[in-house]
């Protein structure tokens, strides 16, 4: 067997389970509604192969809500991506198809580099879980399970899975870039973050974990709404805003929910068949999938630090020089084979689902900074309907 498949196959050998997913309820690449077919690979909507029975939430009470509070450090373009819940496919396919949720269209306005630190405030207002009560085939969709052979059109017509539930509330994002104008208040900063003890917090702590970082100069903060009413607010009432967030999210309960997540399972269970034709048949194909995002977000946050280091040279105690452009034209070429694998992987999933291997990720290796001292001013990037979207705060660096 092929060396760079015999992870695959170990993993091939565990995935023989159903299968159940989430995906943003906001994704307008897919537009999907309940009892919709789904395919996993490529991030594209399918047909309607299944009947639901009516909608119904664990505890019959359609009325229950959950805050959730978080402080998440995000150390790289793929946990930008995994703390806003965005799929490998839906990234992905993002730049193939256009399209694409708030989420994608947010991560993708950050320009995430390696020199710089990130924070993310996260506020989630959940109702309780909407999920179909019975499922069963289509006659139509049965009569193709039925014919041999026919996994390949069924998953053309159907997808590999389908939505049997949502869940409404709504969610507020705040993202915080910190510029470090030294080795050592890197370390500080790693120091803060133990110190914080990130994660999912009671409404009160969201404030006293992020005044831990007080001391560090902000570049840039990035916002992002779903669901809820009211203006942004201004940077330094982003806590504040995070911890009422939820009063705002239920003030519009009553009138038209906002979908947070679509649930989505495979067909495995689904009367009258038991076990299904495609029911692991592109589990292969969503693992390289999976890997060709991790490759492109990399690629994607080296390429932004190139273009941080060029900016601000002052702060290096050496220059780069020529090796930033050398860099630039392997990344690039790596890049672009990790774009071909994938676009041949969702032009045929069946056969063209591979991990490029002519090419390797560059190894980036900046040279040590120089200890800075900071002045900053703030001004709104991006000023949207409801007050600013993005601020930024402009840093003049005095290195010695």
């Amino acid at each position: 067997m092929n060396k760079r498949f015999v992870w695959l196959a170990a993993f091939l050998t565990l995935s023989t389970g159903a299968r159940a997913g989430t995906l943003p309820g906001d994704d307008d690449s897919y537009a999907l509604t309940i009892d919709q077919g789904y395919n996993s690979v490529t991030n594209r909507s399918a047909g309607h192969c299944v009947e639901l029975g009516e909608l119904r939430t664990q505890s019959g009470n359609v009325l229950g809500q959950s805050a959730e509070f978080q402080l998440l450090e995000i150390s790289t373009e793929s946990a930008l991506r995994e703390s806003l819940d965005i799929t490998a496919s839906g990234s992905l396919s993002f730049g193939f198809f256009g399209g694409g949720s708030a989420r994608v269209k947010y991560a993708n306005s950050v320009n995430k580099n390696s020199q710089s630190k990130y924070l993310m405030v996260h506020t989630r207002v959940s109702n309780q879980l909407e999920l179909a009560s019975s499922f069963k085939f289509t006659s139509e969709a049965l009569q193709l399970i039925q014919r041999q052979g026919a996994a390949k059109e069924f998953v053309r017509q159907c997808g590999d899975e389908f939505v049997f539930g949502r869940r409404t509330g709504g969610e507020f994002y705040a993202l915080f870039e910190f510029e470090m104008h030294s080795d050592e208040e890197g370390k500080q900063f790693s120091t803060a973050v133990s110190a914080s003890g990130l994660g999912w917090k009671a409404a009160g702590e969201v404030n006293k974990a992020l005044s831990q970082f007080n001391m560090f100069s902000q570049t840039q903060v990035r916002m992002l709404r779903i669901g809820g009413t009211g203006d942004f607010p201004q940077v330094s009432d982003i806590s504040e805003f995070a911890r009422t967030f939820p009063t705002l999210v239920e003030a519009t309960r009553g009138g038209a929910p906002v979908t947070l997540s679509l649930l989505t399972k495979d067909y495995s269970g689904v009367s009258p068949v038991d076990g299904m034709p495609n029911e692991v048949a592109l589990t292969r194909q969503r693992i390289v999938v999976e890997r060709l995002a991790k490759m492109r977000d990399n690629a994607m946050e080296e390429l932004r630090t190139l273009d941080f280091v060029r900016e601000n040279r002052d702060i290096y105690r050496s220059d780069p020089g020529a090796l930033l452009g050398q860099w630039e034209l392997q990344l690039n070429q790596y890049l672009n084979r990790v774009m071909e694998a994938t676009l041949a992987c969702f032009q045929d999933i069946w056969q063209s689902c591979d991990l490029p291997t002519d090419v390797q990720m560059p190894n980036l290796a900046f040279p040590p900074r120089k200890e800075c001292e900071s002045t900053t001013s703030e001004s709104c990037e991006v000023v949207g309907t409801n007050g600013c979207l993005v601020f930024r705060t402009v840093t003049k660096n005095q290195c010695k």
